[in-house]
C-alpha cells in the first residue's frame, strides 16, 4: 500500500489517497480538495485499469474507472477550474487516453450496455469475454469525445486528451510484453518506462504549443 509520508518523505503537499476506486471514494476525495482550495489551474485524470474483474459500482469496470470516475472528478471541480479561470490565467486538464481506443467495437459507445458486464465486447470471442480489450478501448474512446466537447462549451479550460503510448507497468499484460512481435501492433516503437509515460503528459499540462479539445 502507498504511503506518502514513507514513500515521498519530502513531499510539500498533499495526497489524499483513493483506496478502491469507486465512485463514492472518488465522491469523497474530490469533495475534500474543492473544500481545501479556491483555486486550481491544472487538473491530471489519470486513472486506468485493464483486465479487471467487475466492480462495485454498477457500471462496466473499465469504463467506470477509466472514464466515469474522470467525469465525476470534472465535475466536482469545475466550479473551481472555471472561477480560476476568470483571472486570466492558463487553466487546463489532462485526461488520459489511450492509442487502444482504435480497438473499440464497431457500433462505438452503446448508452445502454454501460451497467452491464459488457462480456460481448471480446476481441477473442474463444475466451467468452475474459479479454477486456474492447472494454478497454471503449473507455478510451469516451475520454477522447468526452475531451472535444468539455472544449467546446468550456472555452475559457483548456481540455487536452493524451495517448502517452505503452509503458511497462505492471498493468501492460505479458504476451505484449514477451516479444517484439507481439508488440509491434500495440508498441511499434517499444514499450515506454514509466517515466517515459509521465512525460507525455506532463507536455499537454505545460507547453505552450497545446489547443484545447486536441
Amino acid at each position: 500500500m502507498f504511503n506518502p509520508d514513507v514513500d515521498i518523505p519530502d513531499l510539500p503537499g498533499r495526497v489524499i489517497l483513493v483506496t478502491d476506486g469507486s465512485l463514492a471514494s472518488v465522491n469523497k476525495a474530490a469533495k475534500q480538495t474543492v473544500s481545501s482550495t479556491d483555486r486550481l489551474d491544472l487538473l491530471f485524470c489519470n486513472a486506468g485499469i485493464l483486465g479487471a474483474p467487475p466492480g462495485s459500482d454498477a457500471y462496466e469496470v473499465h469504463f467506470g474507472v477509466n472514464h466515469l470516475r474522470h467525469g465525476l472528478l470534472i465535475k466536482h471541480h469545475l466550479s473551481t477550474l472555471l472561477n480560476t479561470a476568470t483571472y486570466q490565467t492558463d487553466v487546463r486538464v489532462v485526461i488520459a487516453s489511450s492509442d487502444e481506443y482504435r480497438f473499440h467495437a464497431s457500433e462505438g459507445i452503446i448508452l445502454r450496455d454501460l451497467r452491464t458486464t459488457q462480456l460481448n465486447l471480446s476481441i477473442f470471442s474463444s475466451l467468452g469475454g475474459k479479454d477486456s480489450w474492447r472494454r478497454y478501448a471503449r473507455s478510451k474512446l469516451a475520454n477522447l469525445l468526452y475531451t472535444v466537447e468539455l472544449a467546446l462549451r468550456f472555452p475559457t479550460i483548456k481540455f487536452v486528451a493524451v495517448l502517452p503510448g505503452v509503458c511497462d507497468t505492471p498493468m501492460t499484460p505479458g504476451w505484449i510484453k514477451a516479444t517484439a512481435i507481439s508488440r509491434k501492433p500495440l508498441a511499434p516503437g517499444g514499450l515506454k518506462t514509466p517515466k517515459e509515460g509521465s512525460l507525455s503528459q506532463l507536455w499537454p499540462g505545460t507547453a505552450n504549443e497545446v489547443a484545447s479539445g486536441d
